[in-house]
């Protein structure tokens, strides 16, 4: 118990530390307020995605913000594609770098979609063909939140349930416009 109040006291002390800007904690928000004004022109947020768009895309510099809904009616069925929730600062076992997770879903003949769960100055403006999480139509910028509508827009499985099986990496199907994306276990 003992344990258990001082684990909850580190975490408010934290949180604390945080909401006065005296610490910043990556991968907490969306993280906009740490990029060059620059950087921010390069965020485009869209509600409506077409599939042509999404081709011309993967040669931009700019990060389309998209809801998972918007991400599922654009993305191109001739082809299953492979999406990746990508933390720049993850360090788990499911994590890689995102030109890894590309190549290693184009072996498998997958269409590679990296979707960025926040924002971070080394990954804007570098990288080409990028997406993000719309915290604003979600409504919040705490990435626990928007994360969870995303994956439940591109998945349909409720947070809410013991079940639910988080995964980054989800796998749209090739054919089927209205059919939702699965978990997938990646890389194999």
């Amino acid at each position: 118990m003992k344990s258990i109040s001082r684990l909850l006291s580190y975490i408010l002390l934290s949180l604390l530390l945080a909401s006065c800007g005296l610490v910043k904690l990556n991968g907490f928000s969306n993280d906009l307020d740490k990029l060059s004004i620059e950087q921010r022109e390069q965020i485009v947020y869209k509600t409506v995605l077409s599939d042509k768009e999404m081709i011309a895309h993967k040669d931009e510099n700019t990060i389309f913000m998209v809801t998972g809904e918007t991400l599922l009616q654009a993305l191109p069925r001739n082809k299953a594609t492979l999406v990746y929730l990508f933390a720049p600062y993850c360090q788990g076992s499911g994590c890689i770098p995102a030109s890894t997770f590309r190549k290693l879903a184009m072996d498998k003949g997958f269409r590679p979609l990296v979707v960025l769960e926040y924002l971070t100055p080394e990954i804007v403006g570098t990288t080409q063909g990028l997406y993000g999480m719309n915290d604003r139509a979600y409504g919040s910028s705490f990435v626990g939140f928007y994360r969870k509508k995303f994956y439940n827009d591109l998945t349909g499985l409720s947070s809410n349930s013991k079940e639910f099986p988080f995964s980054r990496y989800i796998l749209i199907p090739q054919g089927d416009s209205t059919a939702k994306g699965k978990p997938y276990k990646f890389p194999e």
